[in-house]
């Protein structure tokens, strides 16, 4: 399993190959904001999420898109009873969560006024939970997403959802985080020859 982060990085190649053969290169780039929910977890809460993304034409009807994003994640409250004493309510400090990733998009081959996809991806994520020491974990992403022309194709307003899931403990269980992200998206012509 030590291979598949180091994967992470293969889809930056699928940018290159695509762009070494064609006159110019429509290249997406995006910063975007939002929320990042953990689900089933009790130690953290949900918290403020921010990021870049970088989108291009991969073929036919696959885009290759890298992301960096970081997320706060909320304090959690947790009641602790000890033996013979009265409740105490004890406070997790969330820390925060960013990660670096490659996702695989489906969507139309060219920029349309209204552009739906779907994706799936592989990140490596830092996890630092406040005063606890942090931890690095492979993940994989499940979403999809609503870009809206603004301006000529050129300008979009996107809007996506997905579910990160994150194995731990030797795989036996997984940190799982929904994320909800709205951005705005710019694509620019690069001249190749």
């Amino acid at each position: 399993m030590k291979i598949l982060p180091r994967l992470s990085f293969l889809p930056i190649f699928l940018f290159v190959i695509p762009a070494a053969l064609a006159d110019s290169y429509p290249l997406g780039v995006e910063a975007f904001g939002g929320w990042d929910m953990p689900l089933v977890q009790q130690d953290i809460g949900s918290g403020a999420m921010y990021g870049v993304a970088v989108r291009g034409h991969i073929i036919a009807f696959l885009h290759g898109q890298l992301v960096f994003r970081a997320s706060a994640q909320g304090d959690q409250d947790e009641t602790v009873t000890p033996i013979g004493q009265s409740s105490l309510v004890a406070t997790l400090e969330g820390g925060s969560l960013t990660g670096f990733g490659a996702n695989i998009l489906l969507a139309g081959k060219k920029p349309t006024m209204v552009w739906p996809y779907g994706f799936v991806g592989i990140s490596t994520n830092k996890f630092a939970p406040g005063e606890r020491d942090s931890e690095t974990f492979f993940g994989t992403s499940w979403g999809c997403g609503l870009s809206v022309s603004l301006y000529r194709n050129l300008i979009y307003a996107d809007v996506s959802t997905s579910l990160l899931v994150m194995p731990i403990e030797n795989n036996s269980a997984s940190r799982k985080n929904w994320q909800t992200s709205i951005g705005l998206m710019y694509f620019f012509q690069i001249p190749m020859k």
